[in-house]
């Protein structure tokens, strides 16, 4: 996979973009098809909030290449979903889960271990 940032042949200006495209490219992560950062900080509050991380993403990177480092982060992402999380891709390995309660987002974080 090309990275967007670089690939200059396919990458769209945004004069070119439909108001999706640019709504996608504003608010969606590219790495794990997360909502990103600026739409956690656009959504509604909640004061049930969790982050977490992925320990040894580096080591892993540097052992086996930045690819197998995606595919760690993208898994964690569907999981986080597969279990009904409102989970946000913030940067790097970097996440935040939201919940309407403390037992209800702990239960779901349980399931995705």
């Amino acid at each position: 996979m090309v990275e967007r940032r670089v690939d200059h042949a396919t990458r769209k200006r945004v004069s070119e973009m439909s108001v999706e495209e640019m709504r996608q490219a504003l608010l969606i992560s590219e790495k794990t098809g997360l909502p990103n950062k600026r739409a956690f900080d656009e959504s509604n509050p909640s004061h049930f909030v969790a982050m977490g991380d992925v320990d040894g993403l580096k080591r892993l990177n540097d052992q086996f290449g930045y690819a197998a480092g995606d595919v760690l982060i993208q898994r964690l992402a569907d999981i986080l979903v597969e279990v009904g999380l409102e989970a946000y891709h913030d940067k790097g390995d970097e996440f935040i889960i939201k919940g309407n309660s403390f037992a209800e987002l702990n239960e779901k974080l349980l399931k995705a271990e």
